[in-house]
């Protein structure tokens, strides 16, 4: 990370560990999230949604989180698998039949 130009830490969300970036240019002002690649985390953004009293603007904004890869598979029989056709299955479930192919 360009600690320079960078104004926060990167940290995941579950256990507080910081995470890199594999651009050390992102806080350029030039710079947008398609640029955006943390380093052994996941971005997970969301633009809100119905029923959250937490972040839902309704304007295009979006409020985002980083988790590393560790808390993702401590945590993956919590995650849910969406297919392209927006059908919802317990994401272990859905990795092994998707390895069994």
């Amino acid at each position: 990370m360009n600690k320079k130009t960078a104004s926060f830490e990167l940290t995941c969300l579950i256990c507080g560990k910081a995470i890199s970036l594999l651009d050390a240019d992102l806080f350029a002002e030039d710079s947008n999230d398609r640029s955006f690649l943390p380093n052994g985390a996941m971005e997970l953004c969301s633009y809100g949604h119905y029923g959250t009293t937490f972040f839902d603007p309704c304007d295009g904004t979006q409020v985002a989180a980083l988790i590393c890869d560790e808390c993702m598979e401590e945590r993956s029989s919590r995650l849910l698998y969406v297919n392209k056709q927006r059908q919802l299955k317990p994401f272990n479930i859905a990795m092994k039949e998707l390895e069994e192919r």
